[in-house]
């Protein structure tokens, strides 16, 4: 029953944590990301339009390294990359986990021995904003072609680079 309610205690403290810079310098009434069921039965998070995460996608495994024709392929690739790691299928897809309608996504990739920063702007599908899908698929897209036959090529995730800015802008955290 403790370990309950020291879980349940860091879920709150945690979903607390989640605001916008706005509402850290008080200008606006706090809003918090909630972790809700899917039509699935999966959890997944669900922010108000206008609390944008500071980090994105952060327990999301994946691997720019092969092109994929349509988002339905690539879902059906990172579940089951996700269950080649994991042993079971961990990732969820349900639910918008960028409530903006446009991002500007920032990376670093090899270019004739030098290490080059690009920056690519990605228009959602839906005006609500990105599901983890599309948002990883775009990215794919874009970097697989210029990350080929590089050692940093494992996604870690997406963290916010300027919280002010519109679209927002985040920076791909790779590994090797």
């Amino acid at each position: 029953m403790r370990r309950i309610a020291t879980v349940a205690l860091m879920v709150l403290l945690t979903l607390a944590a989640v605001t916008t810079s706005a509402e850290a310098a008080g200008k606006t009434k706090p809003r918090t990301c909630k972790v809700v069921k899917g039509k699935h039965g999966k959890k997944h998070r669900s922010c108000p339009k206008t609390a944008l995460p500071k980090m994105l996608m952060l327990h999301t495994l994946w691997q720019f390294d092969e092109s994929y024709p349509s988002l339905d392929a690539f879902h059906a690739a990172v579940l089951a990359y996700q269950k080649d790691i994991l042993g079971h299928d961990g990732w969820s897809d349900e639910g918008v986990v960028l409530p903006s309608p446009s991002v500007t996504i920032s990376y670093e990739h090899a270019e004739d021995d030098d290490l080059v920063r690009r920056s690519v702007d990605f228009v959602a599908d839906d005006p609500a904003g990105f599901t983890a899908a599309e948002l990883l698929w775009k990215l794919n897209e874009d970097a697989v072609p210029r990350m080929a036959g590089q050692d940093a090529v494992f996604f870690e995730g997406l963290a916010r680079v300027d919280s002010d800015s519109t679209p927002p802008r985040y920076s791909v955290l790779l590994g090797s």
